[in-house]
């Protein structure tokens, strides 16, 4: 009897596979389902990751894998289990994520000084959060056309040396040494930019 009683439950729970297919043809309440299911274990993963998290990061985090996951849903192959697909998917826009902290990090020394300790840096005060974003907009617009798409592209948004090099169709060698001049000439901006 119970078990006749759960088949209506479980008929009205669509597969994963379902709704991966669902999603592909811009199904956005597939989405909404997907988010229920693995929402929780996704918010965990993060925090597993990246302990330093703050519930806001790991949410806003979430949010953004399962719009990754809206967006390459197309490539979903069936055979693949779900929750391992959706881990890679937030292993790997975690990874981008850290490299783009990596320069915000950079700026928050900079601005509470030499000495400045983990707690300042993990928690910045907002005028400094305000002016760290600031020095930084101005430092990137400073640079030439072609290191700017070089250290927005990897730093900023999290590709891989060997992806900005497909992306700009110049040699991975070529991205390495423009990274590196950009970085001197932004470190050079922000040292004159700074209070004495």
């Amino acid at each position: 009897m119970t078990g006749h009683a759960s088949n209506p439950v479980n008929m009205r729970q669509p597969s994963d596979t379902s709704l991966m297919g669902a999603l592909a043809t811009g199904d956005s309440q597939a989405l909404g389902t997907l988010y229920l299911r693995y929402g929780r274990m996704v918010r965990s993963l993060m925090f597993r990751l990246e302990p330093g998290l703050s519930v806001e990061q790991s949410d806003d985090l979430s949010q953004e894998i399962f719009l990754i996951v809206l967006e390459t849903a197309g490539r979903y192959v069936e055979q693949d289990r779900l929750q391992a697909w959706i881990c890679g998917i937030a292993a790997r826009h975690l990874k981008g994520w850290r490299r783009k902290h990596w320069l915000r990090k950079k700026l928050l020394r900079i601005y509470g000084g030499e000495g400045a300790g983990v707690s300042q840096m993990t928690s910045p005060q907002p005028d400094q959060q305000a002016a760290a974003r600031q020095a930084l907009g101005v430092a990137i617009q400073a640079l030439s056309p072609a290191f700017r798409d070089v250290i927005v592209l990897h730093q900023i948004e999290g590709l891989s040396a060997s992806e900005v090099a497909a992306a700009l169709n110049i040699s991975t060698n070529t991205v390495w040494t423009r990274l590196h001049r950009a970085r001197q000439q932004m470190r050079a901006a922000l040292d004159a930019g700074e209070p004495s």
